[in-house]
């Protein structure tokens, strides 16, 4: 790895903890994560993700200095933004709460992961009921299909059909952050 790789890289890291160290006192205040357009984990999420494509290249045509990684950070922004505003505004239409709620009664890391991938999935409606949390993924394609025309045209359909996922990655990485971080942290309670 060259040494401007390991730059861009440093830094993006460095982003996106200092980001999601701002992202606790939003909660408390708040109580709802990803309510923004820019939330703190968008823009951390973002650029983590466009330090990872920088990294790897992706897209090849980009150059490899400041100005590649501006250019992968502007089409993850775009990506991350459409898909938290599409899936928020959706989750408030159908009256459901996409929230993470942490586990009371888990003990050990199976329990954990059972809940954190259960949440990730579902969503509670008003009467608390889970339901498939369909908003999410209408709003990981949304977010890929506004940031496609970004990129250059032979990376745009490719980019449709495997973005989404890294958009749902990156929720159930955030669960798994919130259900295992210390809550000095941002998460909601200490491990056991």
């Amino acid at each position: 790895m060259t040494h401007r790789r390991r730059r861009a890289l440093a830094t993006a890291v460095i982003t996106a903890v200092i980001t999601a160290m701002f992202a606790a006192p939003l909660h408390a205040q708040y109580h709802r994560p990803n309510v923004a357009l820019l939330a703190a984990e968008t823009v951390g999420g973002a650029a983590l993700f466009a330090a990872s494509d920088h990294v790897l290249d992706s897209p090849s045509p980009w150059t490899q200095d400041g100005r590649g990684y501006r250019r992968r950070l502007d089409v993850r922004l775009v990506q991350f933004g459409v898909a938290n505003l599409t899936e928020q505004s959706l989750f408030a239409l159908v009256n459901d709460d996409g929230r993470f709620h942490p586990c009371t009664d888990c003990r050990g890391w199976r329990a954990r992961t059972r809940h954190v991938l259960r949440e990730s999935a579902f969503a509670h409606d008003a009467s608390g009921a889970r339901r498939l949390a369909w908003p999410v993924v209408a709003g990981a394609i949304a977010g890929a299909a506004a940031s496609a025309p970004q990129l250059p045209s032979d990376y745009r359909l490719s980019w449709i059909l495997t973005r989404p996922l890294t958009t749902i990655g990156a929720r159930v990485a955030l669960f798994t952050w919130y259900e295992i971080a210390p809550t000095a942290l941002g998460g909601r309670r200490g491990v056991r």
